[in-house]
Parts: C-alpha cells; structure tokens; sequence
C-alpha cells in the first residue's frame, strides 16, 4: 500500500510542478509580450512535454540541469552587481 502512496504522490507533484511552471512561464510570457504569441508559447510547451516524455532520462536530467544553470546565471550576475 505504501509503495502505491509514494508513486501516486511522486506523479502528483510532477503533473502539478509542470502545470505550474507552464503557467507562470505563460504569465512572464505575456507580460513581456503582450498576449501576442499566446498560442505559440503553448504549442512549444506541448510539444516539449510530449518529446520530453520520449526521451532517455538521463539526457532530460541533462537538459534540465542546463537550462537551470542558464536560469541561475543572470540571477549571479545581479547579485555581484549588487555587492
């Protein structure tokens, strides 16, 4: 039963994690464009979700920890501005 638990939870937390990353990387989105290309930041969404169930897990973990670099980087940079 607990082993039921556990993966029940594990998927509920990743479904409700890419749910709201989506959503605020749609809400950035729009403010920096003006709901234009609304349809287009979704298609992109979908379409990374559904090739990224398709690819090997340790070549998303790659990409992931990537992109979180990348995120990390300008946020550095502000804060050895800042001292």
């Amino acid at each position: 039963l607990g082993r039921y638990i556990l993966v029940a939870s594990v998927v509920l937390f990743v479904v409700t994690t890419a749910i709201g990353n989506s959503f605020n990387g749609l809400q950035s989105f729009n403010a920096l464009t003006r709901y234009r290309g609304v349809q287009i930041y979704i298609t992109a969404i979908v379409a990374i979700c559904f090739f990224a169930a398709l690819m090997p897990v340790p070549l998303v973990w790659e990409m992931a920890d990537t992109m979180m670099f990348l995120a990390a980087v300008p946020n550095i940079v502000g804060l050895l501005i800042l001292t």
